[in-house]
């Protein structure tokens, strides 16, 4: 058995969120309707209250498309949404922020643990697996997406701040799997416009 099969689902035990602070090492948990996350995408303190962002998975059902997808065929596929949590003392609320599905969530690499407007990822855009790189403001609530051809299929973006340019405005560095050429690509996206890639350069493997 592989290390995801020893695992079980147990949606009645619900979800436990633990926050310790990193001063005094005190901790204390949190407990919520059951959910599943497997990446954050930023957090910080407004006052008394503190803010998670991170990619909600409803249940379990992403570690099936995770052996599904090695095989080429997805059975079960699973989407997760970027999501808020809202932890005051022993409370917590839960908000959807965008309706648009993305995985690897990321901020440049400066604003972690500071409220930011912009974050970047993968999305599943329709598709049974992660294929388009995205970009969502916050402050807007405005997603946008690169146009993807069905052979193509993008891995985490990796934001690079322009310089002298604003906070969150960035470059964005992303490896994409062209299967009908049976090669991957370096594509550099600019995070004003990321409709379609302003350079691509072959890898050689």
């Amino acid at each position: 058995y592989c290390f995801a099969e020893s695992l079980v689902w147990q949606p009645e035990q619900g979800t436990q969120v633990l926050i310790i602070d990193r001063e005094s090492g005190t901790y204390r948990f949190v407990e919520v309707e059951p959910f599943f996350t497997l990446h954050l995408a930023n957090a910080w303190d407004e006052g008394d209250e503190l803010v998670v962002d991170l990619c909600n998975y409803d249940d379990f059902t992403i570690m099936e498309t995770l052996s599904e997808v090695v095989t080429g065929e997805v059975k079960h596929p699973a989407e997760c949404y970027l999501e808020r949590l809202r932890i005051t003392g022993g409370t917590l609320t839960r908000e959807r922020l965008c309706s648009t599905s993305m995985e690897f969530p990321r901020v440049v690499d400066e604003g972690w643990g500071t409220r930011r407007c912009r974050y970047f990822g993968t999305s599943w855009n329709g598709r049974a697996w992660l294929s388009a790189p995205m970009a969502f403001d916050l402050d807007s609530g405005e997603c946008a997406l690169t146009t993807m051809e069905a052979h193509q299929w993008a891995g985490e973006p990796v934001p690079v701040p322009k310089s002298g340019n604003a906070d969150d405005d960035a470059w964005l560095l992303v490896t994409v799997l062209d299967t009908r050429a049976e090669r991957s690509e370096l594509w550099i996206l600019d995070s004003e416009n990321i409709t379609a890639p302003i350079a691509r350069a072959v890898l050689p493997q």
